[in-house]
């Protein structure tokens, strides 16, 4: 769906005007759900009229705007989590990416260490039997 930055950027704007924060993923992802839930009124494969955005536009809103509603509170705390989800996921990356390369490096130093003389094994005859 093409338009689906201009709803999403048409709802964060209409609910700020009624005084209710709406993140980006969360519009997005209720726009998205409110296409998929009514195939009949927005064809996939057909392109929105204007008059079929503004409809999605004004659901959104007021599926946003509503109070003491339980399904847009579960809504919510499910993009919360999932954005957290990506936020840490993306954290434990960098981290692994991190010490990967550390070890890399020790890797490397091992494969590079070379015997210079038999005096290097020196005391190794302790641990054999």
């Amino acid at each position: 769906m093409d338009n689906i930055n201009h709803v999403t950027a048409a709802v964060i704007r209409r609910c700020a005007e009624k005084n209710v924060s709406v993140t980006e993923t969360l519009a997005a992802f209720v726009a998205r759900a409110r296409v998929l839930e009514a195939p009949q009124l927005y064809h996939m494969d057909k392109k929105l009229t204007d008059e079929d955005i503004s409809e999605l536009i004004q659901t959104c809103v007021e599926r946003l705007c509503a109070r003491d509603s339980p399904s847009l509170r579960t809504i919510q705390l499910q993009v919360s989590f999932e954005e957290s989800y990506h936020k840490q996921q993306g954290t434990i990356d960098r981290i692994s990416a991190t010490k990967e390369a550390r070890l890399g490096e020790i890797f490397e130093e091992i494969q590079q260490v070379r015997v210079r003389s038999e005096s290097d094994f020196d005391g190794t005859d302790v641990f054999t039997l």
